[in-house]
């Protein structure tokens, strides 16, 4: 993310698996940005009390940005093309406009590189939860999905907009909390491409569909 992102705040709870200490280390090296440690583990089914819920945990982190300014969510799982990242940044054109960035979910397996097949055959075009928008919006709130409890943003008075070119890689087994999960539905690599030939070039530049670059991306997370 860096350049693109040069301030900020980290949200992170309950963390056993070294990304506190990374955290920490990051923020002492940048002191731009916020280390914010939530008091509580946050469950997404069976929790005790309201401090426990998703939503709750982003609104505890949202209230240590400052309103009316320009916020991009990122996620612990995404890794970014800091230069498309910053690109993106000029999309809007007024505070009512909210980006919402495009996504491919890649599963690493025995180093090969496959896609899940989500949205339109493992392409989520300009999908919900990722977004760059003018911080004047209100809460988020609880959204229940499958005796689940999810946050969602519910951007009044916003208009919708896609990102120009797809920004990131997100890799959701990274998060050690899915790390258990087995994905059966998975497209081959070779294959999403040849199936969304009419995005490469267009919505995608092909190099962050380059087997080679995802693979060497991927290592930055240091998974065992």
């Amino acid at each position: 993310m860096l350049p693109a992102i040069q301030r900020g705040v980290i949200g992170f709870n309950d963390c056993d698996d070294g990304s506190k200490e990374v955290i920490l280390e990051f923020c002492k090296k940048f002191p731009s940005f916020i280390p914010i440690s939530y008091p509580y583990e946050v469950m997404l089914k069976d929790c005790p009390s309201l401090w426990h819920q998703l939503y709750h945990y982003y609104n505890y982190t949202l209230s240590f940005i400052p309103k009316n300014e320009w916020v991009v969510k990122i996620d612990c799982d995404h890794i970014y093309d800091a230069k498309k990242l910053y690109e993106s940044f000029y999309i809007p054109k007024s505070i009512k406009e909210v980006v919402m960035y495009s996504r491919i979910n890649f599963v690493v397996r025995d180093f090969e590189v496959f896609v899940r097949n989500d949205g339109d055959f493992g392409f989520l075009d300009a999908w919900g939860d990722h977004w760059l928008l003018y911080n004047d919006c209100e809460p988020f709130e609880i959204w229940r999905y499958n005796d689940e409890s999810y946050e969602v943003l519910k951007l009044k008075d916003k208009h919708h907009i896609k990102d120009k070119e797809m920004v990131q890689w997100h890799f959701p087994l990274a998060k050690k909390r899915r790390n258990a999960i087995v994905y059966d539905d998975l497209i081959p690599l070779k294959e999403f491409k040849k199936h969304h030939a009419d995005l490469i070039g267009t919505r995608i530049e092909e190099s962050m569909l380059d087997e080679k670059r995802i693979l060497e991306v991927y290592q930055k997370f240091r998974l065992p």
